[in-house]
């Protein structure tokens, strides 16, 4: 308070009469009060059912993975890309808004992502992107060819690069199992990837050339996305992440403002006056993403499980996450690694 950060020091009851008192109301009165989140749920939509022309929202939060999701929270490659084509064989979808919160993820589902973000552009539709808390390594990946990009000023983006995940247990397995393992080679790659046997130096350049040749793809990309060079984006690039404010004086975003700007942006970019929303994924109610709790007998377990560690863990939850993507993670990655936990 002396330092001027607050106005005063109450109980919660003293807040109360504080505020009865700037709406008008006696200290017996009764204060209906609300959470944020209800308070912004509440906000009713602007639809004009009028207008046959859409705008297409497709979130994209979580980590970007490859195949189908059994359980809501991540990106799969399977399920966007089937969202994505029929996006764009909506011929009243004049637009498309990708709002991106991710870390990123697999290289081969961002990839298969953005090709359909170029595919639905090739119609001449515009595509903007709006970033969340983050939108960084396959989160830019997939926001890279938007025509264009606004993030919040705090927003972390970047981390233009990528890395790779190869377990090698013949060490482990001597020094805590005494279990030791040997072969017969048929050929000089023949043991090439079976986690028992430390790599050669000639595998270990095979890996490192496929990391060097996606991370140059990747440099590629976002240069033809931003109209950059290639060492333009790799001066910026080599996996560093960037506050918004700071994306945008270097070029990695156009502008920044939230959903409702990129929204503003993609109708203007469009040649739109009237219009209606349209979103994707479709957010299931309470009582359905239960109800497939309880009825999925395929992940029915894990998801239950997940459920209970959600609730127990709290604001731990996302680092435990976080553990489970990387132990899952296939192939070379492009996403942050480590947990971002913006509070």
């Amino acid at each position: 308070m002396k330092a001027h950060l607050i106005d005063k020091i109450a109980y919660e009851d003293e807040a109360h009469n504080m505020i009865k008192s700037l709406i008008g109301l006696q200290p017996t009165d009764k204060v209906k009060l609300i959470a944020a989140n209800e308070y912004f749920d509440s906000r009713v939509k602007k639809i004009d059912i009028s207008s046959k022309d859409k705008i297409a929202v497709l979130y994209a939060e979580g980590t970007i993975k490859d195949g189908r999701s059994t359980d809501a929270g991540d990106v799969y490659d399977g399920d966007y890309v089937k969202m994505l084509r029929k996006i764009r064989e909506d011929k009243n979808i004049k637009a498309l808004v990708l709002r991106v919160n991710s870390p990123g993820g697999s290289v081969l589902a961002s990839e298969n992502i953005l090709r359909e973000i170029k595919l639905f552009q090739a119609t001449g539709r515009p595509v903007v992107v709006s970033m969340g808390d983050v939108a960084a390594s396959g989160g830019y990946y997939i926001s890279c060819s938007a025509d264009s990009i606004f993030a919040e000023p705090n927003s972390i983006t970047g981390s233009i690069g990528v890395f790779g995940i190869i377990p090698v247990l013949q060490k482990t397995m001597k020094d805590n199992l005494g279990i030791t393992m040997d072969t017969v080679r048929t050929g000089k790659y023949s043991a090439f990837g079976t986690p028992f046997y430390d790599f050669s130096p000639d595998e270990s350049k095979i890996i490192q050339s496929r990391i060097d040749w996606v991370y140059e793809d990747f440099l590629r990309k976002v240069a033809e996305g931003r109209n950059m060079t290639r060492d333009q984006v790799n001066e910026i690039a080599q996996g560093r992440v960037w506050p918004g404010n700071k994306a945008k004086s270097i070029g990695l975003v156009d502008d920044l403002g939230g959903l409702d700007r990129a929204m503003s942006a993609a109708a203007s970019l469009a040649g739109l006056e009237k219009y209606r929303t349209t979103e994707y994924p479709r957010t299931k109610t309470g009582i359905e993403q239960f109800m497939d709790k309880i009825t999925k007998s395929k992940d029915r377990d894990d998801s239950i499980k997940n459920w209970m560690l959600r609730s127990q863990l709290g604001d731990m939850y996302p680092a435990y996450k976080t553990m489970m993507d990387f132990k899952e993670s296939r192939g070379i990655q492009a996403r942050l690694p480590y947990e971002l936990m913006i509070q």
